[in-house]
């Protein structure tokens, strides 16, 4: 079934003005774009169908965002305007941003929040939109012209929004570290606001002492960002188009009807079903990690102090007899690892006896020539025993070096 385009976007609410509270307050109202990947259960990130209904109704987490999820989180905000700078540079279109929360007329669960729209110079109306992101090295999905699919269906839902059959999407490619350094001067920024030219000297030195060759293209606009506002300077745009080279992903994407069908019959199930009648989503389809990390985010943990009679025992008992089985061949596969692992070093005697002493050696057979390393290892550690002598002897040093965090729950079951 087509989709009827006759309709006109609503602007929900300006967000110039809001405080982050108020914005976020705001956005628990309706499911967002990244939301729906997640309801519909393609979301690459550790959120579940729960997770978004908790949001929605207002449960508070009892687990706080780790601090380093909020450093990444921080960065893109950092890194926001100078991927959109970086776009309007090389697309050649003008780039501007609107602050506002838009909604779906017909579907007032559905709400969006734009980066920023684009259009030709010269002209007042947008072509589309654009979705400005940050990934790191590690992250795939964008090989031969692709976009991750996460990102397909928060585009496609604020495509629904607004009504719009085009957009683009540019994704600035960062190593982990660099994604660190944005965050940590993202929280700076909030703290200290527009910092004065002494300590921009302090930061560049140091910046400059510690940066790799990779790194240090990126240097003048940080200092840009923390001087001013979070935007690249129009005299900096070539030097760092060049320095970010293939690393800047850009790609057009075109209305999808099918999809953008499917997400609207989902958000209404989604909201209708569980958001408007207080009925929790399952769990059941969702991945371990992820369904063990929602129930620790919103579930207060407590001592017992004697065991809490557990409801769904027949459930339970077929539970316990699947991890039984599957933990017999675990352990069956860890022994046959452990015996290929022997046989691995009997093979190996030959190469150290040939070697005779030397952390290196060189053989040729049939044609090709082959290394052998045979070297030791230097580890570095503090044996756990030895913690309270440290802790006694250096209390300083222990402070500044040693780090305590709460892991999370180890479920162990056991027959009686």
């Amino acid at each position: 079934m087509a989709i009827d385009k006759n309709y006109f976007p609503k602007l929900y609410c300006a967000t110039a003005d809001m405080t982050e509270e108020e914005w976020e307050n705001e956005r628990r109202k309706a499911l967002g774009g990244s939301d729906m990947a997640v309801v519909l259960g393609m979301s690459p990130f550790e959120g579940t169908r729960l997770s978004v209904y908790n949001e929605k109704i207002g449960k508070k987490a009892v687990e706080p965002m780790s601090d380093k999820t909020r450093i990444i989180f921080d960065s893109g905000h950092f890194l926001e305007n100078m991927v959109a700078n970086l776009f309007a540079y090389r697309s050649g279109y003008e780039v501007y941003e609107v602050k506002a929360m838009f909604e779906h007329p017909r579907h007032p669960y559905l709400r969006g929040n734009i980066d920023r729209f684009y259009r030709r110079h010269g002209e007042q109306a947008p072509l589309g939109f654009l979705e400005c992101k940050t990934t790191s090295e590690f992250n795939g999905g964008w090989e031969d012209n692709s976009i991750p699919i996460h990102y397909k269906i928060q585009l496609s839902a604020y495509m629904s929004i607004l009504n719009m059959d085009i957009c683009q999407i540019a994704c600035l490619k960062l190593s982990e570290s660099l994604r660190w350094v944005a965050g940590i001067l993202y929280q700076m920024k909030r703290v200290f606001g527009k910092l004065p030219a002494n300590v921009l000297g302090d930061v560049r030195d140091q910046l400059n002492a510690v940066s790799d060759s990779a790194a240090k293209p990126f240097v003048p606009m940080v200092l840009s960002a923390l001087g001013g506002e979070f935007l690249l300077p129009e005299r900096l745009r070539a030097e760092c188009s060049d320095a970010v080279g293939s690393n800047l992903f850009m790609r057009t994407y075109e209305r999808d009807e099918v999809l953008e069908e499917y997400i609207l019959e989902e958000a209404e199930k989604f909201w209708k079903n569980h958001v408007e009648k207080h009925i929790p989503p399952s769990l059941e389809n969702e991945k371990g990690a992820n369904a063990l990390a929602t129930l620790n985010k919103y579930t207060q943990g407590f001592h017992a102090a004697t065991p809490v009679m557990m409801p769904h025992e027949e459930r339970l008992a077929d539970c316990y007899r699947q991890m039984t089985e599957l933990s017999e061949r675990k352990s069956a596969l860890s022994k046959r690892g452990k015996e290929l692992d022997a046989q691995i070093k009997k093979l190996s005697v030959p190469f150290v006896e040939a070697l005779n002493g030397a952390d290196r050696g060189q053989f040729f057979y049939d044609g090709s020539s082959y290394e052998v390393a045979y070297a030791s290892g230097e580890r570095i550690g503090i044996p756990k025993k030895k913690y309270a002598v440290l802790q006694n002897a250096y209390p300083d040093a222990y402070d500044a070096v040693v780090e305590k965090s709460v892991t999370s729950p180890t479920l162990k079951v056991k027959k009686h």
